[in-house]
């Protein structure tokens, strides 16, 4: 939304083309590099990337570390239950403030792209 309210707001003769595609396929480091050209919340921007490892870890490693400790050739750094806990409380934490951010973005949105906004 905020690319498309960007395209919107830019007077002629500038123009601001985005692929909405790139966007919704692009991965979490580039969509977060992406979020810190747009919005001004050095907070935010360093929560999101403070994620970054455990979200490699769960989406990456999950399965390598189960199928080499099996062998007993994991060389992956253990974590334990609280480990899992205090990545699942920040994510909540963080997820909860991302939908704050998009339900404020939605309303800039309707005022610029009222043709795009949804009822």
């Amino acid at each position: 939304m905020s690319y498309e309210i960007i395209g919107k707001s830019v007077p002629p003769p500038v123009v601001f083309r985005f692929d909405k595609d790139k966007i919704l396929n692009a991965p979490l480091g580039q969509l977060i590099k992406m979020i810190s050209e747009v919005k001004d919340d050095d907070e935010l921007i360093n929560e999101l990337r403070a994620i970054v490892k455990w979200r490699n870890f769960c989406a990456h490693n999950a399965f390598a570390h189960e199928f080499l400790n099996r062998a007993s050739k994991s060389d992956f750094t253990p974590h334990d239950e609280k480990d899992v806990m205090t990545v699942s409380i920040h994510s909540a934490k963080l997820v909860e403030r991302l939908g704050t951010e998009l339900l404020s973005l939605r309303e800039v949105h309707r005022t610029v792209c009222p043709e795009n906004s949804r009822a």
